[in-house]
């Protein structure tokens, strides 16, 4: 049987997922970034579009948690890399290392089944 997850555990990520946008609308995250932190750290701002980045990072954060649903699964290590290899935007290395992970904590009984 397959059930919902709790509404409040939708709503926390839901909440975390949009709470940049709901704090600092369109670029104020940027510029809020770029007056106080940036000068702080000695960075200087460099041109780059932070909340069109922030945008596709929430947008390909799924990617990982289908990984860990083909690790469920039972997909091998292969299927998984070649899932983060079109999906994740990482390179080689990190795609095997994040593939390895996933079908390793499976096979260790750390990704937990839920109820069919």
């Amino acid at each position: 049987m397959r059930f919902m997850l709790s509404p409040s555990f939708v709503l926390s990520e839901g909440l975390g997922l949009l709470a940049e946008e709901l704090v600092f609308p369109g670029d104020e995250a940027q510029a809020w970034l770029s007056a106080n932190v940036l000068p702080e750290l000695g960075i200087r701002p460099d041109g780059s579009d932070l909340a069109a980045v922030h945008r596709a990072k929430n947008v390909l954060w799924g990617v990982w948690g289908n990984a860990a649903f083909l690790a469920d699964k039972g997909r091998n290590e292969a299927e998984i890399a070649a899932y983060l290899g079109r999906w994740s935007l990482y390179g080689d290395d990190e795609v095997a290392a994040a593939a390895h992970r996933a079908a390793t904590a499976r096979r260790r009984g750390r990704l937990k089944r839920v109820a069919r």
